[in-house]
């Protein structure tokens, strides 16, 4: 049916709104993270063990049953970036036997640097092992505990933008060591709910249908996805 010339100029007027509007927001709005892939891995997936006691070669005496790892020194490991995802989330679980499995520095080796850092490949993120004042119930077994047997803490999400491989480590400083049961690596990619027309991107064909209303999406989330040119295809 063909349109009068009167919608015509409604709806042109609609899509200048808009576009103005998606100008002016997109200072505002961040990107948008969906979470996609989820990897496990234990200490036998990492290529690289240095300074590492495990079950098989338990020379700490401390790894003392199966898939448990107590890190002295550091993990490394490439991994491959499932495609179109941007950011890594890293969490460690600790091992979850017994009283004394945690992170934590010996008393007598403790530093003010002591800590447990994530890299992956230049970006690090750190979390440091606090000297503790006597009498704190995280004090024990020789040691200051930043966690305890059967916890899990994660990192900040890492930048993967525009890369098919990373290099994680997970590395010991300063006399601090680590009851380690697994890294759980989450892998996020944006949303792309706004590219309507499924060729990849989200632009002024997309803004069109979006104009004419009956997408479901709300303006912020559009603006926030508007001029991505890396949107999954459906083959």
């Amino acid at each position: 049916m063909k349109m009068s010339k009167g919608s015509y100029l409604r709806r042109t007027g609609r899509i200048l709104i808009l576009g103005i509007s998606i100008f002016m927001a997109s200072y505002l709005v961040s990107d948008a993270r969906a979470e996609t892939e989820t990897v496990l891995l234990t200490y036998k997936n990492f290529s690289v063990l240095s300074n590492a006691c495990t079950y098989e070669d338990n020379w700490c005496t401390y790894a003392n049953y199966r898939g448990k790892a107590v890190i002295y020194g550091y993990m490394e490991k490439e991994i491959e970036i499932p495609e179109g995802a941007t950011g890594l989330e890293v969490a460690i679980q600790i091992c979850s036997e017994g009283w004394g499995e945690g992170l934590a520095a010996d008393i007598d080796e403790w530093t003010p640097n002591s800590a447990l850092q994530i890299i992956v490949n230049e970006e690090i993120w750190e979390v440091k092992i606090p000297k503790l004042s006597p009498g704190n119930p995280h004090i024990h077994h020789y040691g200051y505990y930043k966690y305890e047997w059967g916890e899990r803490f994660s990192s900040d999400i890492f930048d993967l933008s525009g890369k098919d491989y990373a290099t994680l480590t997970i590395k010991m400083v300063d006399g601090a060591r680590l009851d380690f049961w697994e890294a759980i690596l989450t892998f996020y990619v944006p949303e792309c709910k706004g590219d309507f027309d499924q060729d990849g991107d989200v632009d002024g064909s997309d803004l069109g249908v979006f104009a004419a209303g009956g997408t479901g999406l709300r303006l912020g989330d559009f603006v926030a996805e508007f001029g991505r040119k890396d949107c999954p295809v459906c083959e």
